[in-house]
């Protein structure tokens, strides 16, 4: 068993180079590097935060109007952003989302926004499970007429999925501790 002892110093321009820091850490955990043959990897990685301007979040009832509500509330949104170009793809995924949460899951659900290099959107509802993707087939009710009227749950996913990529980069799926979140 083998422990590294804490150490308190300053690293050389404050941080500003990562591969200096790690070479500053790896020197003072291990100051006698000829002696030993252990191999060991760091990884340090600078984060960028998102301004608290730059994020919103609602929360919105568990009932049929929530979808409405969340789409006035993006087109308010991204109007004071400046991005009303994104405002009609944007309230068509958040109508899906919302109205899957609604329609799907339990509890009260949360819509957040995050403005950085591309616009995040994100639905957190309070099941314990993650959304299953289906894909409609070729005989199910609506599959060749709209994608947008799912013949069962779980059969808009794909095509909000295909609807955020074709307006940029998107994410898909990501966790909260105390929720899920599309």
């Amino acid at each position: 068993m083998s422990s590294t002892p804490y150490f308190d110093v300053d690293p050389p321009d404050g941080g500003g180079d990562l591969g200096r820091l790690c070479d500053h850490i790896v020197s003072a955990l291990v100051p006698d590097r000829e002696g030993t043959t252990d191999a060991a990897a760091l990884v340090i990685t600078r984060i960028r935060g998102t301004p608290a301007a730059d994020v919103v979040s609602y929360d919105l009832p568990h009932d049929p109007r929530a979808a409405g509500r969340a789409r006035a509330r993006v087109r308010d949104r991204l109007a004071a952003w400046d991005l009303d170009e994104l405002a009609m793809t944007t309230e068509l995924l958040v109508s899906e989302l919302v109205g899957n949460v609604v329609r799907h899951a339990p509890g009260p659900l949360r819509l957040r926004l995050l403005r950085s290099r591309s616009l995040i959107c994100e639905v957190y509802d309070h099941s314990l499970t993650t959304p299953r993707i289906r894909r409609a087939g070729y005989t199910d009710e609506g599959a060749e007429d709209s994608t947008w009227s799912p013949p069962f749950p779980g059969a808009g996913a794909p095509a909000s999925s295909e609807t955020a990529s074709a307006s940029g980069p998107s994410r898909t799926c990501c966790r909260d501790p105390d929720q899920p979140c599309l």
